[in-house]
């Protein structure tokens, strides 16, 4: 029987989930994802952007169990911050030649609303959390940071890999 667990003991107090998201409390992140259906959160993860990578439909992809690239981490952070709105992510918008001469040019694909805007908010200020008082706190002192962030850390099995997404 898969059982996740937290860093630390469970305090038996109620949490909110923007208390959970921003203390990583991989508990009730899985019991939210219980609830809600594994295939909606397979969904939603393929309508933010991760649109490539195997999403294999377990509870345990709560906590990140399928490998997914920087590029849909970054797509699907992207997507929330653009009010739900999923952009193609585009390397290159022109090549111009040492004369400046324009060679080719490139348009982004219309956006796709992949969430409400008003949940994607949401979730953008519980994100704010994770910056402002949670796992993520120290950024701010560490690199001055004083603008109005959002973001998420992550680590794997046995703190092997830590990562941290940022969005302003």
């Amino acid at each position: 029987v898969w059982r996740p667990s937290d860093a630390g003991p469970p305090s038996g107090k109620q949490m909110t989930l923007a208390e959970a998201l921003a203390y990583s409390k991989n508990t009730i992140t899985a019991a939210l994802m219980q609830e809600v259906g594994v295939n909606k959160v397979v969904q939603l993860a393929r309508a933010l952007g991760v649109r490539q990578s195997p999403l294999e439909p377990v509870p345990a992809l709560a906590l990140g169990s399928s490998p997914v690239t920087l590029k849909e981490m970054v797509s699907a952070y992207s997507t929330l911050a653009n009010g739900g709105n999923y952009l193609e992510p585009m390397w290159v918008t022109r090549i111009e030649n040492r004369d400046g001469e324009v060679l080719a040019e490139f348009t982004p694909t219309a956006p796709e609303q992949a969430l409400d805007g008003d949940r994607s908010y949401a979730l953008v200020d519980m994100l704010r959390g994770v910056v402002d008082k949670g796992t993520a706190r120290a950024i701010r002192q560490q690199y001055g940071i004083r603008a109005d962030v959002a973001g998420k850390t992550g680590t794997t099995q046995g703190n092997a890999d830590g990562w941290f997404i940022l969005m302003h």
